[in-house]
């Protein structure tokens, strides 16, 4: 802690607090993450230290930045990259976003979730609250708490997490999933982003499941017919189907995104560079102006074991799926994609910045860090 000058609270949930701070003896803004021991099973503990592990190995253009990591007698502290905002605020003031913005938005987060899936990390935990704006306004993926990097040996996971508006139908079927139910969760999030509503929502938890195991998905007229044919990649309800690496990236309404083209509509710009892990763009300007927000949310299931022995030459990442085999207006529905009453627009989420809850908060000096998380409901993530 003698390295960093605590500067202010930007976020408080039931994982602990996100402050932002500045690196002594330089200009470098950072947030400080401190993840309390107390009271934690010995499984928590893990986990914690399972983000942690994974952020460290992480070097890419659009995930946020880890800078640090220490630990205190009652805390865990993550000392990340600064970020000024996350896509879900954009989201709730812009109300929805145009389609060359999003289209910008994609090419980022497909290169973020290639570099990951090409060292077999799972995110399992899609969605805006999860997405922070970094500098030069790149969109930054964030939130790793329920991640899971796969041995040489294990190829697929049983265990449910993630929050259930995005999770993939094969999560909830019971079957063995891998990383192309991340790619599910980006679709449904991109489709939120240009329509300003999910693909799916119910009144009930149950309703919600039957609905993305079975519903069509019906796109707003206003989808180019690239957008909905990229859509239809990703909302592919068969693993076995939906279209995987290096396919994704070279889709025409991928490859064909045009940084300029962010301006049409909008109230901003972008400017995009060759991302790693598959030529997708650094930086985007999604919208009108952003605030650090802060939230928290609680789990909705259960974790089961996880892993499945592979055939030999199913090891390596990504391959093809492995797996076994709605929309409508209103936005009172919190992030489960259940109906529960009318929603804070916001932006401000009045809770914990979680790495447990609908996003975590990050930092950095030379690029920025943030904190993040729901505090109005959206997301409710399952552990």
């Amino acid at each position: 802690m003698e390295a960093y000058h605590i500067l202010e609270r930007i976020g408080e949930g039931s994982f602990g607090r996100v402050y932002k701070a500045r690196r002594k003896f330089t200009g470098q803004f950072v947030a400080l993450k401190f993840m309390g021991k107390t009271g934690k099973t010995p499984a928590e503990l893990e986990a914690l230290r399972n983000e942690v592990h994974i952020l460290r190995e992480l070097d890419h253009p659009n995930i946020i930045q880890m800078l640090d990591c220490f630990e205190t007698p009652k805390d865990v502290v993550l000392v990340t990259e600064f970020a000024y905002g996350e896509l879900f605020s954009v989201l709730c003031e812009d109300k929805k976003l145009p389609e060359a913005v999003v289209q910008q938005i994609a090419r980022q987060l497909a290169s973020a979730l290639h570099y990951l899936h090409s060292r077999r990390i799972i995110h399992r935990d899609m969605k805006p609250q999860n997405v922070l704006i970094g500098a030069g306004s790149a969109v930054k993926l964030a939130d790793f708490g329920f991640s899971r990097q796969l041995s040489a040996s294990t190829i697929m996971l049983t265990s449910i997490k993630g929050t259930p508006l995005y999770l993939a139908p094969e999560i909830f079927t019971d079957h063995a999933y891998e990383y192309k139910a991340d790619l599910w969760g980006l679709g449904v999030m991109l489709y939120e982003l240009a329509a300003g509503q999910p693909p799916f929502y119910a009144n009930s938890l149950h309703g919600l499941m039957a609905i993305i195991m079975s519903e069509r998905v019906r796109y707003p007229p206003e989808f180019s017919p690239a957008f909905r044919d990229f859509l239809g990649c990703l909302l592919e309800r068969d693993p076995t189907k939906r279209r995987g690496w290096p396919d994704l990236l070279h889709h025409p309404w991928i490859a064909a995104a045009d940084p300029a083209a962010a301006d049409a509509g909008a109230s901003g710009a972008a400017d995009v560079g060759a991302g790693a892990g598959g030529a997708v763009g650094r930086s985007v300007r999604v919208g009108a102006s952003v605030a650090a927000a802060a939230g928290g949310a609680s789990g909705v299931a259960d974790a089961s074991g996880e892993g499945r022995t592979p055939s030999p030459s199913d090891i390596t990442m990504p391959a093809a799926a492995l797996s076994p085999s709605g929309a409508g207006s209103g936005r009172d529905r919190d992030r489960s994609g259940v109906r529960s009453g009318s929603r804070d627009r916001s932006g401000s989420r009045g809770g914990s910045a979680s790495s447990r809850g609908p996003s975590s908060g990050v930092a950095a000096g030379t690029a920025a860090a943030a904190a993040a998380g729901a505090g109005d409901g959206r997301g409710r993530s399952a552990r």
